[in-house]
């Protein structure tokens, strides 16, 4: 070891030495948080006019659902507000392509980073499917952007699109599209939802 590497090695313990000292001076004279500092986290996360928009997708809904264009499959959703009023859960049970398929998913909206965050698990996966986006200027299509993978193929990691059209009141349509397909073509995926009656 010469004499340049002894040098270095020195400093970088110094500096080491230095930041971890600081921070510890640093959190001793902050504390812990204050009450100012919790209130203001709290009107950060407070539930906004993004998270209202969602509310009207509570309710009973019937599904049918197909897969690369076969023919549709029957199911049912609920929708209903959690978490105090910050997330959409969806319960759904149904098929897919013949086999019972149950799911849950959570939609809300990240006030810190700005932006809808959906969360989707369910019994013919054992991994979350998640996606961030926003709405378009009409405000009647969320697009959101996430990952998909395609083991069989082993492809890992694709970019999916997925899409959310409030048609109406009483009707609704969630899409998923494969963007490595191009730029036509690409839908694999649909769900059309359709209010139940009171």
């Amino acid at each position: 070891m010469n004499r340049t590497t002894l040098v270095l090695g020195a400093v970088a313990a110094a500096l080491g030495v230095a930041a971890t000292l600081g921070a510890e001076r640093a959190l001793s004279q902050e504390g812990m948080p204050d009450d100012k500092m919790m209130k203001e986290w709290l009107e950060m996360n407070a539930p906004a006019a993004q998270h209202k928009k969602l509310e009207a997708l509570v309710g009973e809904w019937e599904t049918v659902t197909s897969v690369m264009g076969t023919p549709g499959s029957k199911g049912s959703a609920k929708f209903e507000m959690e978490m105090g009023g910050r997330w959409l859960k969806q319960t759904y049970s149904g098929s897919m392509m013949g086999t019972p398929f149950t799911g849950v998913g959570y939609l809300g909206f990240d006030r810190i980073r700005g932006r809808y965050v959906q969360i989707w698990l369910d019994t013919l996966s054992t991994a979350p499917s998640i996606a961030y986006g926003d709405f378009g200027q009409d405000g009647k299509v969320l697009q959101m952007f996430g990952e998909m993978d395609e083991p069989q193929m082993k492809i890992y990691g694709k970019t999916a699109r997925y899409v959310l059209r409030l048609k109406s009141a009483d009707q609704v349509i969630f899409e998923v599209h494969d963007t490595h397909i191009g730029e036509t073509g690409t839908k694999v995926f649909d769900m059309t939802y359709t209010r139940k009656k009171k």
